[in-house]
C-alpha cells in the first residue's frame, strides 16, 4: 500500500498499527482492551469499539479456513470475527496455505460470507478446489 494512499484502517492488532503508523494518509484507529501475548485485542471491549462502525473491506483470518469457513481457537476471538464480518460490506480472508482445510474449535463465519480467500502458494489445490466450489473466489500470492 503506498505512503500517501487515502485509508481509514480499523484493527485490533498492534502489528497492523505498526505497519501503518507513518503512512502519513491513512488514519489508523486501534480497538482498546485487554492485549494478549500475540498483539491482538479481541476482548468485549474491543468488540464494543468495532461495533460503532461500517467497515467497507474486512481482512478476516483465522486457525483454521475450510468449506465450513473460517475457525479459530477460541470462542472470544470467533465472536469478534462474527462482528467484524457483520460491520463490513466485503470480506476478504487471508489464510496461509497450512490453515487451509483445518477446522479449529470455534465457528467465526461461514466460507459463502466471503467473497475471496488469499492464501500463500503451499495451498492444497484439492483444498483451493473444494473452496471454489462454494463461490469463493481464490488468489494465491507469491511468497
Amino acid at each position: 500500500i503506498p505512503k500517501d494512499a487515502p485509508l481509514t484502517v480499523v484493527t485490533n492488532a498492534l502489528k497492523v498499527v505498526e505497519v501503518f503508523r507513518e503512512h502519513s494518509e491513512i488514519d489508523v484507529y486501534l480497538a482498546g482492551g485487554k492485549v494478549k501475548p500475540s498483539g491482538n485485542i479481541t476482548d468485549s471491549l474491543a468488540y464494543q469499539f468495532m461495533k460503532q462502525f461500517s467497515i467497507d473491506i474486512a481482512f478476516l483470518c483465522g486457525g483454521g479456513v475450510s468449506v465450513n469457513g473460517i475457525s479459530t481457537a477460541t470462542p472470544e476471538v470467533a465472536a469478534f470475527t462474527r462482528m467484524a464480518a457483520s460491520i463490513s460490506r466485503r470480506k476478504i480472508i487471508l489464510a496461509p496455505g497450512a490453515t487451509l482445510g483445518n477446522n479449529a474449535f470455534a465457528q467465526c463465519v461461514p466460507i459463502t460470507d466471503a467473497e475471496m480467500l488469499i492464501t500463500d502458494e503451499e495451498a492444497d489445490e484439492e483444498i483451493i478446489k473444494s473452496i471454489e466450489k462454494t463461490g469463493v473466489s481464490v488468489k494465491q500470492a507469491k511468497l
